[in-house]
């Protein structure tokens, strides 16, 4: 594949000319908009009369045989968007989608185009329901037609196929096809709606409502031609950008096929549970749907969208159930609408194989002379992949009587986090090179044989308690019941050893009911509650003793590492049981005990923060309550960091259904129905409860610093201190470097650190993720990102997004543009693709590889001051017109002028490709350009010359360079280039 065409020009010469067919419809029209204000030049085909600002109409009929394209000069691309709809005939079908396509795509190309996009639809693969069901999903880009009785559906793949019949063609082999399977299109959330055609002058629509389950599977006497519809819903913004991305995509001859879906499903229920409802669970389970089975793919869409990502740049933004107006769960088991639930048991409709764990042992025979080399291969393949999601052992043993042989032992969660590691960098890059130096002698892919599974380890827990009464006993006895609601828990009740008191209750034989407790019960113990009545505001003698006498026994230094938690009883409300709790707590903590604060509320004034406290015997249901959760939270503790069991959290088990159930701080109303406040309580965990507030996307929502604070004023009305300096504004530069290492990155970091400091900014140099992170990220006035490279942050938790949408600007510096690579080569020769689409998004376009360093000629844009007028000697007016430099010069992904929406991107300087070698870019090859990126104008700034540190310098050969930084640093600060 070439550069990019211009997004408003090609070539430098001429403004692009784009021809659509199908103007008059809500998404050509909305296309035509988008390339008009982006200095496109417009030709818009229809059947009727079609009236859009600055477009150039012309009408015709593409269904009749007589059809022309007259009075259209050649096209730099043709997007083909109209057709017969979902709900035509097998006449409309034929003429309008296949033998139209065929009419509009050959008079495209007669009249020299070279670059066409054919609109197609998900719908042509023919699924329905109950004969035609899908035999995996997602389904792939490019998926044939399964063959259901619809026509529209055979028409669009029959389309398809004519364009392949196009591209088989000798003389159409330097053109470009894209066919993009269109989805649903609706229009972008709130008010969910979908326009089809027009019908007697009328625009035909519907609101579209969530995917659902039906009562009962579809039959032949109910069929369904498309029941994935509602699952292949899309924005109508992520529409027309996908389609802008095919426009201005990188030249690449031949066929590219993908699929226009949004983001996520426009549904609440799985996808299992959907095929299973549509097609019925015996259908449903023939589907491979493995891939669902992975955590955090629940909600993925059911088409792979991974070609749009390699093919144009292109990924949906839109999740139109988080963004659809009154999505709430009916119930604490339902997950809400951006909720994402692994099964903990298979689905209905779900293969086994898709949730059982996946064994690989493989034999390997590897030469003495090979082994070093191989070897060190093996330890970095373990390193990576002991990090994958879903590895469970995976490891590398030599045989005890051959030395010459290694055996792979591996378990997989499942299938799919299987097949999730063949695609890896680190398997991609490494499993060849060894296969090379070795002998594959055996390979077996294995299930377990066993019908049943290992269940978690169990968690131990100890209730220990001293009572004169009856009343802590009886919270005792309501703390295990509690604990006990956690599966795979195993509860001892004891009570401390002791004499009587000869005020305990002899008639109640309180301390007769419970085992006494020794110390090898604290020993054996996860997790500990320590009940004790209040004595005066203090923990009962007899429990102080049981503790003293275990420290003296030898357990003091022995016991870290167990979680512990509280409860009393007193003889009346504030009478220091908090006191007891905080006093037993300090105790347990002295033996290396972790004791934990409770933040729920079972009702509206009835909380635990420090351990459960009731006034005489818990005979209220509200202080039984307490009780039982003070045991489930020592349950979830213990599982959670001594079982290692994930998905006991409390924010995924007890906590999780209170947000749910109750929202906002998960405090129950104050006329909260006690029924439902019981049921609660008493609920048994059934698994992890995934919601989008407790989300780290969530919780990036929540604000990340703290208030300011008002000074207080003196007698005299005036501020009680001087009023101080106003705070330095500050300043990241990022040298993350995860791949590639520049040489010159500590003399930019520096050179870009005593700018900043010049301009009363305080510079914080840091290669530390977390600065980029959220929720970690620290809010800066600015962000430099210098020379990185690699996977040098998580991008599902990158705060730069957040820091432009605020309007604080970022300034990128040469080989920023090379992060998030799909692979490496230190000569920078190989054309690599992107894992992520970040970096184009924050600056317009993203490296693709580069020559080597050599000489070549950097041309001035003089004309972009119209826009961003020239400074004096101290900014770009001091740089000549043209000027020789010695560089390593970057092939982009896009042009950035192409990226940019409205021409919110000015380009400053190109390179003479004609001056160097290796340049893919055409005349107009961009390598510095500034951009205001979003509704706030945050200002970006990017100069991609700067390889050598004699770069970074005020003078010498290369003092163009810092100029052209120093104006950067300027325009992002506020100032006029």
């Amino acid at each position: 594949c070439t550069g990019a065409s211009a997004m408003g020009t090609q070539n430098g010469s001429h403004p692009l000319h784009v021809l659509i067919s199908g103007t008059t419809g809500w998404i050509g029209g909305e296309l035509a908009k988008a390339l008009l204000s982006s200095r496109c030049r417009v030709t818009g085909l229809n059947r009727r009369a079609c009236q859009i600002d600055g477009l150039a109409p012309v009408q015709a009929d593409i269904s009749k045989p007589d059809f022309a394209l007259e009075g259209v000069d050649r096209p730099d691309v043709a997007v083909h968007l109209a057709g017969a709809l979902g709900w035509c005939s097998l006449e409309q079908a034929v003429d309008a989608n296949l033998a139209g396509t065929r009419r509009f795509v050959q008079a495209a190309l007669d009249r020299g185009c070279r670059r066409i996009i054919v609109a197609s639809s998900v719908a042509c693969i023919g699924t329905s329901a109950p004969s035609h069901p899908p035999r995996k999903l997602p389904l792939a880009a490019d998926h044939p037609y399964e063959g259901g009785p619809w026509p529209y559906a055979f028409s669009k793949y029959a389309a398809e196929g004519l364009i392949d019949l196009f591209a088989a063609d000798e003389k159409y082999s330097e053109v470009d096809f894209i066919v993009v399977r269109i989805g649903a299109t609706v229009t972008d959330p709130p008010e969910i709606l979908h326009l089809d055609g027009v019908v007697d002058g009328k625009q035909q629509s519907w609101k579209v409502l969530p995917a659902t389950c039906t009562p009962s599977p579809y039959t032949a006497a109910n069929p369904e031609k498309f029941p994935e519809a509602a699952l292949c819903s899309v924005a109508l913004s992520d529409q027309v950008s996908c389609l802008l991305a095919a426009v201005r995509a990188p030249r690449c001859p031949g066929v590219r096929k993908l699929a226009c879906v949004a983001p996520k499903l426009y549904a609440q229920d799985t996808v299992p549970e959907l095929m299973a409802s549509w097609y019925g669970k015996e259908a449903a389970s023939r589907i491979d749907m493995s891939h669902y089975a992975v955590p955090g793919r629940e909600r993925d869409p059911i088409y792979d969208l991974d070609a749009g990502r390699r093919a144009i740049g292109w990924e949906p933004k839109v999740d139109l159930l988080a963004g659809h107006a009154g999505i709430k769960p009916s119930s604490p088991d339902t997950v809400t609408a951006t909720a994402a639930r692994p099964p903990a048991s298979p689905s209905p409709g779900l293969p086994l194989a898709a949730t059982a764990a996946v064994h690989v042992t493989i034999v390997k025979r590897v030469e003495p002379a090979e082994q070093p080399a191989w070897l060190a291969m093996a330890n970095e393949m373990v390193a990576a992949t002991w990090r994958e999601e879903g590895c469970e052992v995976y490891s590398f043993v030599r045989s005890t009587t051959a030395a010459d042989t290694f055996c792979i032992v591996e378990r997989w969660a499942s299938q799919a986090h299987l097949d999730a590691h063949f695609l890896t960098p680190h398997f991609v890059r490494l499993v060849p090179a060894m296969d090379a130096l070795s002998q594959t002698v055996e390979l077996h892919v294995s299930a377990d044989a066993m019908a049943v599974q290992r269940p978690p380890r169990t968690t131990k827990i100890l209730v220990l308690y001293d009572s004169s009464t009856a009343c802590t006993a009886q919270m005792a006895a309501l703390v295990a019941e509690g604990a006990r609601q956690l599966d795979h828990v195993e509860v001892r009740l004891r009570v401390v050893p002791g004499p009587e008191n000869h005020w305990d209750d002899a008639t109640k034989a309180v301390r007769t009911r419970d085992v006494l407790a020794t110390f090898a019960d604290v020993y054996w113990a996860d997790g500990v509650a320590a009940g004790s009545p209040t004595n005066l505001g203090c923990v009962s003698w007899r429990m102080k003793k049981f503790w003293d006498d275990l420290s003296q026994a030898g357990y003091w230094p022995k016991l870290d590492g167990r979680v512990g938690c509280s409860f009393s009883s007193v003889g009346g409300s504030g009478g220091g049981s908090e006191l007891v709790c905080m006093a037993m707590n300090s105790i347990m903590m002295n033996f290396g005990f972790s004791c934990f604060g409770v933040t729920d509320y079972v009702s509206f004034k009835t909380t635990l923060h420090y351990g459960a406290q009731v006034a005489k015997a818990p005979r209220d249901p509200l202080d039984q309550m307490a009780c039982r959760r003070l045991g489930r939270r020592l349950a979830e503790f213990a599982a959670f960091y001594l079982s290692h069991r994930a998905e006991a959290h409390p924010l995924l088990a007890s906590k999780a259904h209170d947000f749910a159930q109750w929202g906002g701080a998960a405090i129950p109303a104050r006329g909260a129905d006690p029924d439902e406040l019981l049921r609660l309580n008493t609920a048994r965990f059934t698994g992890p409860l995934y919601l989008p507030e407790l989300s780290p996307a969530g919780m990036a929502a929540l604000p990340q610093t703290a208030a300011p604070v008002s000074l207080a004023k003196d007698s005299a009305s005036a501020l009680a201190i001087d009023k101080p300096a106003s705070p330095k504004k500050v300043a990241l530069v990022y040298t993350a470097m995860c791949d590639y290492v520049h040489g010159s990155t500590a003399a930019a970091a520096t050179y870009v650190s005593l700018l900043l400091a010049s301009r009363g900014y305080e510079p914080i140099v840091s290669d530390d993720a977390s600065q980029l992170e959220l929720p970690t990220a620290p809010a800066f006035d600015l962000i430099v990102l210098v020379n990185n490279s690699g996977q040098i942050f998580d991008p599902a938790r990158e705060a730069l997004t957040r820091h432009l949408e605020q309007g604080r600007p970022v300034l990128g510096l040469h080989a920023c543009l090379a992060s998030f690579l799909d692979g490496r080569d230190a000569s920078g020769a190989t054309p690599l693709g992107a894992t992520c689409t970040l970096i184009q998004d924050v600056f317009g376009a993203h490296f693709v590889n580069h020559p080597p360093p050599q000489k070549g000629r950097v041309v001035l844009q003089r004309a972009a001051g119209a826009k961003n007028p020239w400074g004096g000697p101290e900014s770009l007016g001091a740089i000549p017109d043209t000027y020789e430099a010695y560089d390593e010069f970057f092939n982009f992904r896009l042009d950035p002028a192409a990226f940019g929406h409205a021409g919110d991107v000015t380009v400053l300087a190109t390179l003479d490709e004609a001056s160097y070698e290796g340049g893919t870019m055409g005349a107009l090859h961009p390598i510095v350009w500034c951009r205001e990126w979003g509704a706030n104008a945050a200002r970006v700034f990017y100069c991609g010359l700067g390889h050598f540190g004699s770069d970074y310098s005020s003078g010498g050969i290369a003092q163009h360079t810092a100029s052209f930084i120093r104006a950067g640093m300027d325009y992002v600060l506020g100032k006029a280039l």
